[in-house]
């Protein structure tokens, strides 16, 4: 969650966190006006109408840690304090495809179950991205190194709505240094050509990312390890 702006009230009373602080839900009303046009106005009272307003509470569930959990009706606390505590999972970030444009792939509609090794694809682009990926149109490359790819809007309670897209994995199962590219050559031609041909949008990328990559090669990715083969996972957002 991203907080563009917060207030912070200090006082020296004390507060009982497990009962909880007032809390106010404020939620833009659906088919109210645009943020552009509520920001030009100078006055709460004067936009307010454009707001649903909801109270509730801010609860610290468990006493062992600082977080506070949001929850519009109290009782919901109990039931938060008797799930929370130990987690059995290892939480692990998934595969950082950087830069994302090179990496994110959509499936064209014109795909045929008769053509499975190799598919015409779209670059996943995006308008406020930085790196923008060096190549326009439709992508036929090679489907060895494309894997099915679950980002983290797509990830609801118990389903994962997933929308056909897709990610370069210069990886072999198992296998957590990338594909060298004398056999990337070998195995996948266009798909080899494709990434020489995005070195430089690549090599654009932070020091950091370049340092955690798993491989020797200039498209070697970072966030792998056995781990990204476990047979089960539990994702979240």
């Amino acid at each position: 969650m991203k907080d563009a702006f917060l207030s912070y009230i200090y006082k020296r009373d004390y507060v009982d966190y497990k009962q909880g602080l007032p809390l106010e839900f404020v939620t833009k009303k659906r088919g109210s006006k645009k943020m552009s046009v509520i920001n030009l106005e100078h006055s709460f009272e004067s936009v307010k109408s454009n707001f649903d307003f909801v109270e509730g509470k801010l609860i610290q569930v468990d006493s062992s840690r600082s977080g506070f959990t949001f929850v519009r009706d109290g009782s919901q606390a109990e039931y938060f304090s008797k799930i929370v505590g130990y987690c059995s999972y290892k939480a692990r970030s998934g595969v950082e495809f950087t830069p994302k444009e090179v990496y994110m792939l959509i499936e064209e509609d014109d795909n045929t179950s008769s053509n499975k090794s190799n598919w015409i694809f779209q670059n996943d682009t995006t308008k406020g991205t930085v790196h923008k990926v060096n190549h326009s149109g439709p992508l036929k490359i090679e489907t060895k190194y494309v894997r099915p790819l679950i980002k983290g809007p797509m990830i609801s309670k118990f389903n994962i709505n997933w929308q056909n897209e897709y990610a370069i994995y210069p990886y072999n199962e198992l296998e957590t240094t990338s594909v060298p590219i004398v056999d990337l050559y070998n195995s996948s031609n266009r798909l080899a050509e494709y990434l020489v041909n995005q070195k430089d949008v690549i090599g654009a990328q932070s020091e950091r990312s370049k340092a955690i990559a798993k491989g020797d090669d200039f498209y070697s990715l970072s966030k792998i390890g056995v781990y990204t083969y476990a047979p089960y996972k539990v994702v979240f957002r």
